[in-house]
């Protein structure tokens, strides 16, 4: 990847991390449990390990 490549992933990357922490505080404790579980139950976090580093970091 070039340079310009690399600012404008890392642009994308901080306007979806921002759009998904506000959908994520929308949410209420229990449906943030559910999705915890969901995420949990069936493996997500093997097949898209930055997720999970991402729900343990927004939990």
């Amino acid at each position: 990847m070039s340079f310009s490549e690399d600012s404008e992933q890392g642009s994308f990357l901080e306007l979806a991390k921002g759009y998904f922490e506000e959908i994520w505080q929308s949410l209420t404790v229990h449906e943030q449990l559910t999705s915890c579980h969901l995420y949990r139950d069936y493996g997500i976090h093997e097949t898209q390990p930055s997720l999970f580093k991402t729900t343990q970091a927004t939990a």
